[in-house]
C-alpha cells in the first residue's frame, strides 16, 4: 500500500502544473512526510495535496506539512472549517451542493446542479438569485469534497466517506 500511496504522490509531484513547479527539495519533503502520515490512506493523502496546491508561498506549504490533521474525519472538519471562513456565500453553496450530491440517484452535470440548487421550498418556479453566476464557483466553493469531470461536465462526491 505504500509504495502505490508513495507512486501517486510521486506522479502528482510531477505532474500537476502547480506541484511540478516546486523545487526537488521541497518535493522530497512533501513526499516524505505525506507517507510518513498517510496510513494507508489515498483520500487523506490528495486532501493534503489539494491544500499544498492551494498554497501561494514556500512558507504556507512548509506550515501545512508541519501542521498535517491526523486521519480523514480531522481533514474533513478543516475544510469545512475553511469553507466557513469564506464566508456565508460559500457555506451555503457547498451545503447545498453536499445536499443535493448526497442524495441523488443519478450523476449531475455542474449545470443541473446548478439548477437544482435554485429550487426553492414553497415555491413553483426555479429561484436564479439562489443559482451561482459561475457553475464553477460551486466546485470552487466545496473544495476537495467534490471532484469535476471537464469532460462529462459532471459532479460528484470525491469519495463515500464523504457522504457519511
Amino acid at each position: 500500500m505504500k509504495a502505490d500511496i508513495c507512486a501517486h504522490i510521486t506522479e502528482q509531484l510531477k505532474n500537476q502544473k502547480r506541484l511540478s513547479r516546486l523545487p526537488d527539495a521541497l518535493k522530497k519533503t512533501i513526499l516524505e512526510k505525506l507517507l510518513e502520515k498517510a496510513e494507508g490512506m489515498f483520500r487523506w493523502v490528495q486532501c493534503q495535496l489539494d491544500e499544498i496546491v492551494a498554497c501561494k508561498r514556500r512558507i504556507d506549504i512548509e506550515a501545512a506539512l508541519d501542521n498535517l490533521p491526523a486521519g480523514l474525519y480531522e481533514t474533513y472538519d478543516r475544510i469545512i472549517q475553511a469553507i466557513k471562513q469564506r464566508g456565508q456565500s460559500d457555506e451555503q453553496i457547498a451545503w447545498n451542493c453536499l445536499l443535493w450530491l448526497a442524495g441523488t440517484f443519478t450523476p449531475l452535470t455542474l449545470d443541473q446542479l446548478n439548477e437544482a440548487m435554485m429550487i426553492e421550498l414553497g415555491r413553483s418556479n426555479l429561484n436564479p438569485d439562489l443559482g451561482v453566476m459561475d457553475p464553477m464557483d460551486i466546485v470552487a466553493a466545496c473544495g476537495s469534497l467534490v471532484t469535476y469531470n471537464e469532460k462529462t461536465g459532471i459532479v460528484a462526491l470525491s469519495h463515500y466517506s464523504v457522504k457519511v
